[in-house]
């Protein structure tokens, strides 16, 4: 147990909890269980302990929404950096500069039922990983000042951990909307999207990982407001996108692209979108599309299918 009134020389008991999750976190092993109780912790928190695959190490708000952390400088509320087999949940997370939830390097990671607003950076950022489950967070006016072009759910350089087939990552059951860059981003805005996969090819940043083999999910979820596109896959493949709601999005006057989607494919194959509800608002942008399919550079975007969506 953690409370903000605890003692980190005390038992980490429910009658003696310690007083942070930085503490907390470089005891934990396979099984174990942080239980934080009611009011604000304090962050940065960065978690580099694993599970097991029949033990995960569990993160959770005793009481959903009422544990918050906030990390009040230039780091993410809460990083898992190189591990795996972790479950975040109900937690309450704001970041100043950075983001609400990340996973940088992991596999088998699940963020369930976390509220990630006003937030620097993205709500809940993944970068280099495998087998993640996002499901049924709150995403909210988050991206704001982060200079390095976030969004309100981000995927990065999707990483393989092994060859399995099936889907490896989900994204479901999220309510995201509002987040998007500000005037503080004084470089051209390009993102503040609400949901999007991004450069599972692996070829920005001098990265040598070679395209991401494994398949995506994304359904269910509710994008709105958002300053970028909706949902974009974008440099990325094996993406099913499906029974989603994007509306009124691309609200960013200072985004000066003039090819958006409230459902996006960009640079992307063997990408599939069935059944998925776009309203776009073209007065907000007079290129704001309902559904964009678009590519750069000579590149074909190939095995990508649109069925059943509601435009």
């Amino acid at each position: 147990y953690v409370s903000p009134t605890g003692h980190d020389g005390a038992a980490g008991t429910a009658a003696a909890p310690f007083a942070t999750l930085g503490h907390a976190v470089g005891l934990v092993g396979p099984g174990d269980t942080i239980l934080l109780t009611d009011g604000t912790h304090a962050g940065p928190v960065a978690l580099t302990r694993s599970g097991t695959a029949d033990r995960y190490i569990t993160l959770r708000a005793v009481h959903a929404g009422q544990a918050k952390l906030v990390a009040a400088g230039e780091y993410s509320a809460l990083a898992l950096i190189g591990c795996a087999w972790i479950r975040v949940e109900g937690l309450d997370l704001r970041a100043a500069k950075d983001h609400g939830l990340q996973a940088e390097n992991c596999h088998h990671v699940q963020f369930v039922g976390n509220v990630c607003h006003d937030c620097g950076g993205s709500g809940i950022s993944a970068t280099g990983s495998d087998y993640l489950l996002i499901e049924a967070n709150t995403v909210y006016r988050n991206a704001g000042v982060n200079p390095y072009q976030t969004s309100g759910i981000s995927i990065y350089q999707a990483r393989a951990h092994d060859a399995a087939p099936g889907f490896h990552l989900f994204v479901r059951r999220n309510l995201v909307y509002a987040n998007a860059e500000t005037p503080a981003i004084t470089a051209v805005h390009t993102e503040g999207n609400g949901i999007i996969l991004d450069d599972f090819h692996n070829s920005q940043g001098g990265s040598t990982a070679g395209n991401y083999p494994g398949a995506t999910l994304v359904e269910n979820n509710l994008v709105a407001y958002n300053g970028g596109c909706g949902i974009l896959a974008y440099e990325s493949d094996h993406v099913t996108v499906r029974h989603n709601t994007a509306v009124f999005n691309n609200t960013d006057s200072l985004n000066t692209g003039t090819w958006r989607g409230e459902l996006a494919n960009s640079q992307g194959r063997d990408n599939h979108w069935y059944n998925n509800l776009a309203v776009c608002d073209s007065a907000a942008s007079r290129y704001s599309n309902a559904l964009l399919d678009g590519v750069t550079g000579g590149y074909q975007n190939t095995g990508v299918e649109w069925l059943g969506n509601l435009l």
